[in-house]
């Protein structure tokens, strides 16, 4: 229980520094960025799927015996529209997260940065702007690759179990 109130306390915390005068750029102009692009990209993708879906199928109507299921048949159109409007959120999480790491990363390195100096009151070591772009795109990409291996090695080792047991069969 002293986990989640401990998280409760730095989430406080850390939304008081967030509307600081210091650090509030560094979280607005980057927020605000992230909902323009993201929620546009969504916005548009996820129109242009459902005039696709409805378009495709605006002419599916029963006719005779069988036009009691039309409106049975319209619910799972709207319900397909409303699926993929839902699977598109998910897409656009892991999307939006995979971004934020491998292309924000040296942004956030300057929030972090000005959270220091504001929280111990130390300057940190001066560096380059294109050596931070480098040194913290490597470690992402570093990251990424013993991940990658990782994944590789869990999929190699479930196929040649798969392929045992087809042989065993």
């Amino acid at each position: 229980m002293s986990q989640i109130a401990d998280a409760i306390a730095y989430l406080s915390r850390s939304l008081k520094l967030a509307r600081t005068p210091e650090l509030r750029r560094y979280v607005i102009i980057p927020l605000i960025f992230n909902i323009l692009v993201f929620g546009g990209l969504y916005w548009l993708s996820g129109s242009w799927i459902a005039g696709w879906i409805t378009a495709a199928t605006a002419d599916w109507a029963l006719s005779g015996f069988w036009s009691f299921l039309n409106g049975a048949l319209h619910f799972l159109v709207d319900a397909a529209v409303i699926l993929v409007w839902i699977l598109l959120l998910g897409l656009f999480a892991s999307v939006f997260s995979i971004g934020v790491q491998l292309i924000a990363a040296p942004f956030m390195g300057f929030l972090a940065e000005k959270v220091d100096i504001q929280v111990t009151g130390h300057p940190m070591n001066d560096e380059s702007i294109p050596a931070m772009i480098v040194r913290t795109f490597k470690r992402e990409l570093r990251k990424t690759w013993y991940w990658l291996w990782r994944a590789a090695g869990s999929y190699t080792h479930l196929r040649a179990h798969e392929t045992g047991r087809k042989l065993v069969c």
